[in-house]
């Protein structure tokens, strides 16, 4: 009984490793992508002025934040921008 208790753990403990790993790494890929949007022009209606990643030219800026916040485990403001 205890050996299998002990695999269960070790399973978990790999599971969670690997989630956190993949987490990570979708977070790192998620701050290369908003630091290439910043490079994005902006029109006076806050709208993209060419395309970028999924996004057609003239979509609305605050979309794609959105985007970037539905994505970020404590949000766009604290995990991209550095905001508290």
């Amino acid at each position: 009984m205890n050996q299998d208790i002990h695999k269960l753990v070790e399973r978990y403990e790999a599971d969670r490793k690997h989630y956190l790993t993949d987490r990570y790494n979708e977070l790192c890929n998620l701050k290369t992508l908003w630091e290439k949007f910043s490079y994005v022009p902006i029109d006076k209606d806050e709208c993209i002025e060419e395309p970028f990643h999924i996004w057609e030219k003239g979509t609305d800026r605050f979309h794609v934040w959105h985007w970037f916040d539905e994505r970020c485990p404590n949000g766009l403001a604290k995990d991209l921008m550095n905001l508290n």
